[in-house]
């Protein structure tokens, strides 16, 4: 065997090994069980009975409901706001639009601020101490469970 095949092999051997370490990587990653999203932690931190949770699933269709819709709104002023780009001299459609924008997202925290204190409550005495560790991490749970937005 001569020294070009024997370097050949070698680097077919380590692409592959390359290629299989990769595929391990992102084959092996954990991924998060179906349904362990917001709702389910909270159920589960809450120690939420039966009737809580149904309540709870009520809320959650009409905060849903809600930011949908708000998020719908906001893609239709971004719409607008791109069109400008075939537009000149329209500085004050602009700022209009992003101001828009802006007080849109308020009012999405808004909804998500008062779903919180709707599902306050919905705690009894003794669940309030679990409610009160809840409220420390609201923003890192959401952060993480953030859904993409829809593709149209």
């Amino acid at each position: 065997m001569n020294k070009n095949k024997l370097i050949r092999i070698i680097a077919v051997v380590l692409l592959l090994t390359n290629i299989a370490l990769v595929s391990f990587i992102f084959l092996s990653r954990p991924k998060p069980p179906r349904g362990e999203g917001p709702r389910n932690i909270i159920i589960e931190r809450l120690h939420f009975d039966r009737n809580q949770i149904l309540k709870y699933d009520k809320l959650i269709f009409v905060h849903r409901a809600k930011i949908k819709k708000k998020e719908k709104e906001i893609i239709e002023i971004k719409n607008s706001l791109y069109l400008q780009l075939l537009e000149e001299n329209n500085q004050p459609t602009i700022d209009s639009l992003q101001s828009r924008i802006g007080f849109v997202q308020s009012e999405i925290e808004n909804i998500h601020y008062r779903h919180f204190e709707d599902i306050h409550q919905l705690c009894n005495y003794d669940q309030e101490k679990y409610y009160a560790e809840l409220v420390k991490e609201i923003a890192k749970l959401f952060s993480l469970h953030r859904r993409p937005p829809p593709h149209k």
